[in-house]
């Protein structure tokens, strides 16, 4: 258990030494509210992930599963929230600006065509 609180923890660390790289290089504005809330969401999606099997055991219903699909679940629900809660309570946000679309991009679907 502990172990999977030290993972977590190393990621959240890579991406803040990431962005203070980008900082430091003048490639990004940091808002440290922003900053806070991000690495907030991020250890709850990890949480989300790896413990969504408490909250929704699929075990019980599908007993052959291979994969921790509860955690997905529980994650992918977790993001729509936010995204949600964003897309409600902050003016300038759009869903899209996220990366959650249901229209295709023409340059990735050139770049499919390329495989």
């Amino acid at each position: 258990m502990p172990d999977m609180y030290f993972g977590m923890l190393a990621n959240l660390g890579v991406v803040l030494f990431l962005v203070l790289i980008l900082k430091v290089f003048n490639k990004v504005t940091i808002n440290l509210t922003w900053l806070l809330a991000t690495l907030l969401i991020l250890f709850c999606y990890f949480l989300a992930l790896f413990k969504g099997k408490e909250l929704i055991s699929l075990d019980l219903i599908f007993t052959d599963l291979k994969w921790n699909w509860s955690g997905k679940i529980v994650a992918i629900s977790l993001w729509a929230l936010v995204l949600a809660l964003l897309a409600a309570f902050k003016n300038d946000f759009k869903i899209r600006d996220a990366g959650f679309t249901f229209r295709k991009i023409k340059a990735l679907l050139s770049l499919h065509s390329l495989f």
